[in-house]
């Protein structure tokens, strides 16, 4: 048997022979060479959307499971390890079980013409397919309508808040990408879509009346438990989504209202020991979840310092991903964490001189306990800082 970390070894060639295939032609290949297993699959939720996909993911897997359902989640990307991504109630697949799967797509006839997501999306359909589980959760990668999750038949669409993310193969604009996203509505479909503004609910609604979906407006929650399991302001609207999905799906009140005060979900806000202090992980990849996460420290913290240690990839814009912290009281620390795919210091500098160096695994720059350290940015930067603890 193949270990687990040849398996990785090995999904790293087809990152460096593919990188991201923003195409169905492949895949539709080698799934079928595979016997089709996207048709063997449990009821499927569809998840989509520039940002809160795995909150609202995890919400409504708390949701279903509280209602005694059992519950698969296939995410991405992951922190620690691939075997997260791949879920059933709420616990992830062993490294054996991983890398039998893996070998399985290995030995089909196209799995060399695939890229890395497209791989594990193949593993992910053949798990689940095997697996007797009520319920699927999918979420995207990239985008929806050409995303690999989009050759699953999936009963209930839910797509989250839109931003400008991915512009180069997504689009540049916001109507470009709300195109995208809605490409995972189909035929008689229920779909439960976040507020977005007036020209883009237009679309959507285009999108849903063309392809006979029965499109449901989702309006954030008013009101927010004290003592919610994630207590970011942003939070309300994920939960909101998974609310209606999983009240679709039977869940009761209750159910749905205990599993949001138990919710917590890695690398969202979440408190770690460093260095013997406390600190928060957050992970904010794009400007608009940056500004999130703005609005959080802000709500939760009124009257704190912060220091922020942040790192990001080469393709984020540093004006988006930096200046929102302007607005808090606060240092700003940058690392560059691997170069060639992060975004380079001196670039970082040129813009924002303020920005101060930071590199793995120093001491915190700031060791004043009143001080509040939020680590953030990519989910390969917090993999890697995480990697240090």
């Amino acid at each position: 048997m193949v270990a687990y970390q040849d398996c990785v070894a090995q999904l790293s060639n087809y990152v460096l022979r593919r990188g991201i295939h923003y195409s169905l032609d492949n895949f539709s290949k080698a799934l079928a060479a595979l016997g089709n297993p996207q048709y063997r699959l449990p009821l499927t939720v569809h998840v989509a959307g520039t940002n809160g996909k795995g909150s609202t993911v995890a919400y409504l897997a708390a949701m279903l499971q509280a209602s005694g359902k059992s519950v698969g989640t296939y995410t991405s990307p992951h922190l620690f390890s691939y075997t997260e991504r791949f879920s059933l109630n709420a616990t992830a697949i062993s490294e054996a079980v991983f890398a039998s799967y893996f070998l399985r797509v290995q030995a089909s006839p196209f799995s060399a013409d695939l890229s890395e997501f497209e791989f594990l999306t193949a593993m992910a359909f053949l798990y689940f397919s095997d697996t007797a589980s009520d319920v699927l959760i999918l979420e995207t990668g990239l985008g929806g309508r050409l995303d690999a999750t989009n050759l699953a038949p999936a009963a209930i669409a839910i797509i989250t808040q839109i931003g400008l993310d991915h512009q180069v193969i997504l689009g540049r604009t916001l109507a470009e990408i709300a195109d995208e996203k809605a490409g995972i509505m189909k035929k008689g479909q229920t779909v439960f879509l976040l507020s977005q503004s007036p020209h883009l609910m237009k679309r959507f609604e285009t999108m849903a009346e063309k392809v006979s979906a029965d499109l449901n407006r989702v309006k954030p929650f008013l009101k927010w438990p004290a003592d919610a399991g994630m207590r970011q302001p942003v939070q309300k609207k994920n939960a909101a989504l998974a609310w209606a999905a999983a009240k679709k799906l039977g869940c009761s009140e209750a159910d749905m209202q205990g599993a949001i005060r138990q919710v917590r979900l890695p690398g969202r806000m979440s408190e770690r020991q460093y260095q013997g202090r406390s600190i928060f992980i957050d992970v904010a990849h794009n400007p608009q979840a940056i500004r999130a996460l703005v609005a959080a420290l802000q709500f939760r913290w009124p009257k704190h310092r912060f220091q922020i240690v942040i790192g990001f990839q080469m393709n984020r814009p540093i004006l988006g991903m930096l200046q929102p912290f302007r607005a808090l009281d606060a240092a700003v620390f940058y690392c560059d964490f691997s170069p060639g795919l992060s975004m380079p210091k001196a670039s970082v500098q040129r813009v924002f001189s303020w920005v101060q160096d930071y590199a793995l695994p120093d001491s915190l720059p700031n060791s004043d306990s009143e001080v509040i350290t939020i680590v953030t940015g990519s989910f390969y930067f917090v993999t890697h800082f995480l990697g240090a603890l």
